[in-house]
């Protein structure tokens, strides 16, 4: 909240208004629903913990209903969260609109909540007498309202909004005045106190948690409207609760009697009316005051500005005129244009450039003066920086009446006014045609050079008919290391040439190409040689050597004026050819020396090339390898992953790729290996052969499944382990759901386990264990699963049961395997268990029903042990279970144990 002050001078009003922050305003809003969120949950926690505890802390007996309470914590972190995934919070807040509605239909059909049989099933029976799940109707409505306002759009959310607002307001003041009829229509649909407060602030915060929302504007606002909401709603909102609960705590009291009591409702209300028009009076009053004096310092100001602007004018014309002289003087022509582009001033160096006068250039004449050649372009580029007010930087020509010819450089810029339009054109004319000429010469010189030697990408040298070099390129003195000046002052015989054949000999002087040329007056091209550069280091060149015309002052032998000597840098092909001779030496040997396998393989699939550890590792002979194709001898289930990676090698989505596969031995025998491929290409960068490098990873593999296996099995029974176990349960329930067949659970735990480690020792215990484990496999089908969790606790899968008689069956022979006694260390012992049998629904998960069946086993063990318990609560989807819940009483007398 910030303190706005708008003051004039001493004698001037003063306005001081309270302005509110649009950002605090929705922190504010996000909180408080952040608080409705943690009410509904401490509220649920209860009903959890202590549903006894609600009627006592609940005004009336009237407690927060646990589906209320899950509806706000939906709302609150609805609003609380903006941030949050959309969908989540658009599921959150969908979910407390279904909770509202099912109240509303609740009340209507008079049915208990569905949700809350479900969530709380019995917990708040002993806390209220009415209809326990039901949630007021007034709350189901309020809270449709204020979830329907979060997922609709600005104007529908104020109105939905507000009425949820008014649902828990009029709910609030029954309670605060003690009229029930105020809020309630039947018994069932009381509103609890503390729901009509959540309502309350749950509707308020979601009203102005977005800043662009009426109310969140008005409250923000900082003109007279804005400051007489905040005066004046609080007081509105807050007055009616406050006045009613002090007249009714006074009449509960004797003070006085309910007539007197609302006299002072009546006087109290017309007080407050009074104040908010006084309030609102001088709030107005004092706005209109300083409107009043603003007015007059803005008269006063424009008088003052008034005189000053005739100053001002009266100044500018005197500089105008001053301006008027400089302009003419200076050598560049200077014009000025109105918004359009149209001439208003040209100074007289524009004038003689541009052969006119300003009457003939005005307006849009200056356009005829550029050259035709040029007009078309210009006109285009000059509309284009008219529209945009981009700057205007253009070299053209102007054409002269005697039709001479001016290149004039002109630059243009917009001065924008105050309001950024463009408000007129500067702009001035540099004559540049001495430089286009220069430019143009020297360009011709340049193109001439370029296309002689300087572009050519090989080195180049010109040598006269002595064999005095004349010139050199950029690329003779790179390639040579040697500066140019250096370069033209050697001679084609100086000893400072040391040159060497292919072979690392000498080149003796008379065999060098450009010294053959220049002798025999032939051309010698591409020969490879190398030179020692002035560092040390030999260059090799591919040299050719061209003779050029004929001189007039040689006497004797061919007439040769000189010679064209090129030649290209070839060190780095030559030494990139010796390294792949070497790599390709040292691959092969590498290849045959490898550790692990290696291969050169065809496109089409066929081994090229094998190394021994590849053949040895597959059972075959190197050179059996050769033709054979990876195919042949790669496991069925993996071939088609190998070729989709191949395929991805040739297409060039990648560039090389692993994967662990199965290869078939020539003995029939699977070994694991792990391959890493990659793709050759020759020189025309096209697909030539695969490299594939091969490992033998069986070993390895087999040490992972070893540990798979004892990561999801008890190591002394070998049965699942709880991990495993659930996985099962969950793939079977599944299958089950989908099959329209019953999956039956059974939760085994053998009774007196601690009496036969204490009499005959652990040993004998663990003997015990592992024959129940291979009784229970036994007894069961294949694709049921049986599983330890631990001591001496089983559990028994069977999924597909047809009905509940198969259920019964299975059971049966189950007790009667566990029941045959047991010989361990010369003593017959009974393997007796408490059992708790579930048949799971489509609707159950993995884990419900595990704590179902160990619940059924807790009540075998209760009533005695050695029996069979059925699980109590699961309710039938269908006309097979529907047989299960109706036959429960008399399986429990086929089961138990005579």
């Amino acid at each position: 909240m910030t303190l706005f002050t708008r003051s004039g001078d001493a004698d001037a009003p003063q306005v001081v208004l309270f302005e509110v922050s649009g950002s605090a305003l929705t922190v504010l809003a996000r909180r408080l629903s952040a608080a409705i969120a943690v009410f509904g949950s401490a509220v649920l926690f209860l009903w959890l913990a202590a549903p006894g505890v609600i009627a006592d802390l609940s005004w009336g007996g009237l407690p927060t209903k646990p589906s209320t309470a899950l509806a706000l914590v939906l709302l609150g972190l609805s609003v609380a969260r903006p941030g949050t995934d959309h969908r989540v919070r658009r599921a959150m807040t969908v979910t407390a609109l279904l909770l509202g509605c099912e109240g509303i239909l609740s009340i209507t059909l008079d049915r208990p909540l569905l949700t809350a049989s479900l969530l709380f099933p019995g917990a708040w029976e002993s806390a209220t007498p009415d209809r326990s799940g039901s949630m007021a109707l007034g709350s189901a409505i309020a809270l449709a309202c204020i979830a329907g306002g979060v997922l609709a759009g600005p104007r529908l959310r104020t109105a939905l909004c507000a009425g949820g607002f008014t649902l828990g307001y009029v709910a609030l003041l029954g309670h605060l005045y003690g009229v029930s009829d105020l809020y309630s229509l039947q018994t069932a649909s009381k509103m609890a106190l503390p729901t009509a407060l959540a309502l309350l602030v749950l509707a308020g915060a979601t009203a102005i948690a977005e800043p662009g929302l009426p109310l969140p504007r008005m409250l923000t606002a900082p003109g007279t409207a804005g400051v007489l909401v905040r005066r004046l709603l609080p007081g509105s909102v807050l007055g009616p609760p406050v006045l009613g609960r002090a007249i009714l705590s006074g009449e509960q009291v004797g003070g006085y009697n309910e007539d007197f009591g609302l006299s002072l409702m009546v006087a109290a209300f017309v007080f407050g009316t009074v104040t908010a028009t006084i309030l609102g009076a001088r709030t107005a009053a004092r706005t209109d005051r300083a409107r009043e004096h603003a007015a007059d310092e803005l008269a006063e100001l424009n008088a003052a500005l008034s005189e000053r602007v005739a100053v001002a004018v009266a100044s500018a014309e005197a500089d105008r005129d001053e301006l008027g002289i400089l302009l003419d003087a200076t050598p560049a022509g200077i014009f000025e244009g109105d918004p359009d582009g149209n001439l208003r001033y040209v100074n007289q160096r524009w004038q003689e450039l541009a052969d006119l006068t300003p009457e003939r250039g005005g307006a849009g004449g200056w356009y005829q003066a550029v050259h035709p050649a040029d007009r078309e372009w210009v006109g285009s580029l000059w509309s284009d920086c008219l529209r945009t007010g981009a700057d205007y930087q253009v070299r053209h020509r102007y054409q002269r009446a005697d039709g001479s010819v001016v290149w004039v450089d002109t630059t243009a810029r917009a001065i924008r006014g105050r309001g950024g339009e463009v408000d007129r054109w500067l702009g001035s004319v540099v004559d540049v045609t001495d430089q286009v000429a220069a430019a143009e010469r020297l360009s011709e010189s340049e193109i001439r050079y370029r296309s002689v030697v300087a572009t050519m990408a090989e080195g180049v040298i010109l040598m006269d008919s002595t064999g005095r070099i004349v010139t050199v390129n950029d690329a003779a003195c790179r390639v040579l290391g040697v500066g140019a000046e250096e370069l033209m002052s050697l001679e084609s015989g100086d000893p400072r040439w040391s040159s060497l054949r292919e072979d690392g000999s000498e080149l003796p002087r008379e065999e060098h190409p450009a010294e053959i040329a220049l002798r025999t007056g032939r051309p010698v091209r591409d020969v490879t040689l190398g030179v020692h550069r002035p560092d040390g280091s030999v260059v090799w060149l591919l040299v050719s050597a061209e003779p050029l015309g004929e001189s007039e002052t040689r006497d004797e032998g061919p007439a040769v004026a000189g010679v064209v000597t090129t030649f290209t840098d070839v060190t780095s092909s030559r030494a990139a050819a010796a390294a792949l001779r070497r790599s390709e030496e040292q691959f092969r040997h590498a290849m045959a020396l490898a550790p692990i396998g290696m291969a050169l393989v065809e496109l089409d699939g066929r081994f090229r090339e094998a190394n021994q550890s590849l053949a040895r590792l597959v059972g075959y002979e190197a050179k059996e390898m050769i033709g054979l194709t990876f195919q042949q001898i790669t496991h069925p289930e993996d071939l088609e992953a190998d070729l989709d990676n191949i395929a991805h090698l040739l297409d060039g989505s990648l560039d090389h790729y692993a994967m662990e596969k199965r290869y078939v031995t020539k003995a029939g025998e699977i070994v694991w290996v792990h391959l890493a491929v990659s793709l050759a290409s020759d020189e025309q960068d096209r697909p030539a052969y695969f490299i594939a490098q091969i490992q033998d990873i069986t070993d390895r593999r087999a040490a992972q499944e070893r540990l798979a296996h004892r990561a999801l099995h008890d190591p002394l029974t070998g049965l699942p382990n709880r991990d495993l176990l659930m996985d099962h349960l969950s793939h079977a329930l599944a299958r089950s759901a989908r099959a329209g067949t019953l999956a039956a659970v059974m939760f085994c735990d053998l009774d007196h386990f601690k009496s036969v480690n204490d009499t005959h020792g652990h040993e004998a215990g663990d003997e015990l264990l592992v024959v129940v484990a291979d009784r229970l496999r036994g007894v069961m089908r294949p694709g049921d699963t049986v599983a330890r969790l631990g001591g001496d606790e089983f559990v028994v899968v069977a999924e597909g049961v047809p009905d509940a008689a198969a259920v019964r069956a299975l059971a049966d022979r189950v007790r009667r395997a566990l029941d045959a006694p047991v010989q361990i260390a010369g003593h017959a012992l009974h393997a007796r268990a408490s059992i708790g049998v579930v048949v799971a629904t489509a609707e159950d998960d993995a884990r419900s029903v595990l704590r179902e069946a160990d619940a059924a086993m807790y009540r075998a063990k209760a009533l005695g042990r050695d029996r069979l318990e059925l699980g109590a609560g699961v309710e039938p989807a269908g006309p097979q279970l529907q047989t299960v819940r109706s036959q429960r009483a008399s399986e429990e007398t086929h089961l138990r144990p005579a």
